[in-house]
């Protein structure tokens, strides 16, 4: 299972999902502002926090559960992506995480929908470096 395919697309899913994150909430939203934590302390737990969801992407993605899924990394990290950043949302709901203390219905279906897409992201990353790094044929698949 740890393999260099492995590290590799752990690494650069966690990088990708941690730039989506910085953009979305620290670029355009400006809600690092309202953490009650110091920036570079936050960022260094987000930091960690990315590696661990890059880490359980890959382990699902690589997992022999899916071995019958059809044979399109790119889908297939798509998928697993999204299906992991529902239930990334839902245990961030539990602990309390939040940047906006309201919950009405409009702010859980965007909050819902940017984790799927944001995760979606870490799972492309992770198909991209399966069929660019890891195949004969990058062009086929």
């Amino acid at each position: 299972m740890f393999t260099r395919k492995f590290f590799i697309s752990w690494l650069f899913s966690s990088i990708i999902m941690f730039s989506a994150f910085f953009l979305w909430h620290g670029v355009l939203l400006n809600d690092f502002s309202h953490s009650p934590y110091p920036k570079d302390i936050f960022l260094t737990v987000s930091s960690l926090v990315y590696l661990i969801i890059g880490f359980a992407l890959n382990s699902v993605y690589d997992s022999r559960l899916l071995e019958k899924f059809p044979k399109k990394p790119r889908l297939k990290g798509v998928v697993v992506g999204a299906v992991c950043g529902i239930f990334i949302y839902f245990m961030s709901v539990v602990i309390g995480v939040s940047f906006n203390g309201q919950m009405t219905f409009m702010n859980v279906v965007v909050n819902i929908t940017w984790q799927m897409a944001e995760q979606a992201l870490g799972g492309l990353a992770i198909g991209i470096v399966h069929i660019f790094a890891f195949r004969r044929n990058p062009f086929i698949g």
